[in-house]
């Protein structure tokens, strides 16, 4: 047992990857084998707690690699930022809003190529009902699973550990690539194995620039990356655009604003996604790692 935890406490992001990819595909498998689409092979009890491994799979990769790097205070320290909120308000404004903005211009486009309208408030998978009761309740579903459940993994947990080796654009880059291959496990086998899920992986991969820049310039807040993140999945019941199944000019125009808003960022910050400063704070972070045996793995 000592040996595996050494062993992970010096390759945080190989052990971090490793258990998130295989959490999230067990639970993932879990619930849809026990699903009514699958023909229920496994019993039905399996299906919600088969969801929440899915969904909490990079928070409990987090926790465990962090345990085993420093014990409860690392683990603790995990979670520390997820009380930072007294940032600019000007950042609340932004991951409430650019989502929004970001879907109108996408079906503003659309609709001046001729392409339908959508109907709002209402989204795949989401029930219908009064708009209030339902928004209420996605938010709280959104918050909890898809912001907790992976945002203490990819940015509370990986953003640093990679930003301590490399400047925050190729960090990003390699997040972005791995956290979009993460959503290809098996309940998401139908829709993201169509045409479309080309363009989702790609849309992961520029929305990670824009969740690395939040995240630094916000003192590291895991709270608003929460947020960013329930705001990010909010946006398609409130505006759809159909993500995964809307049609090729739709997509096509989704995925040119995020990149083109992406190398506009880049280009105005450069290399740097982060405060001045910061990269030399997270190097030192990584000797330090590396001098108590808790080394953070090159190449």
């Amino acid at each position: 047992m000592q040996t595996l935890q050494k062993w992970i406490a010096e390759r945080p992001l190989t052990a971090f990857f490793g258990l998130a990819y295989l959490m999230t595909w067990l639970g993932s498998s879990l619930h849809y084998f026990s699903s009514v689409h699958a023909g229920k092979a496994l019993p039905v009890v399996f299906n919600l707690p088969g969801a929440l491994v899915w969904y909490y799979g990079p928070f409990l990769a987090a926790v465990m690699v962090s345990a085993c790097m420093g014990g409860k205070a690392r683990v603790l320290k995990l979670f520390d930022r997820i009380f930072t909120w007294r940032v600019d308000w000007r950042w609340y404004v932004f991951i409430l809003l650019y989502p929004i903005c970001l879907h109108l211009a996408v079906v503003g486009l659309d609709r001046w190529l001729g392409g339908p309208t959508p109907v709002f408030f209402q989204a795949a998978g989401v029930a219908k009902g009064n708009p209030w009761l339902v928004f209420l309740l996605l938010l709280v579903v959104q918050i909890f699973l898809r912001g907790i459940g992976e945002e203490t993994g990819w940015r509370a947990f990986a953003l640093p550990q990679l930003q301590s080796r490399m400047d925050s654009t190729r960090a990003s880059l390699w997040l972005g690539v791995l956290w979009a291959g993460w959503h290809f496990h098996p309940a998401n086998f139908a829709t993201l194995l169509s045409p479309g899920g080309i363009f989702v992986f790609f849309n992961i991969v520029a929305t990670t620039f824009l969740f690395t820049w939040v995240f630094n310039q916000t003192n590291r807040s895991l709270l608003i990356a929460i947020l960013f993140h329930a705001s990010l999945n909010m946006a398609e019941w409130i505006i759809p655009i159909g993500i995964a199944d809307a049609s090729l000019n739709r997509q096509i125009i989704h995925t040119v604003l995020l990149w083109a808003g992406v190398g506009i960022l880049i280009f105005w910050r450069g290399q740097q996604l982060d405060k001045p400063g910061q990269a030399a704070i997270d190097r030192a972070e990584g000797l330090l790692l590396a001098e108590t045996g808790c080394k953070i793995e090159r190449g």
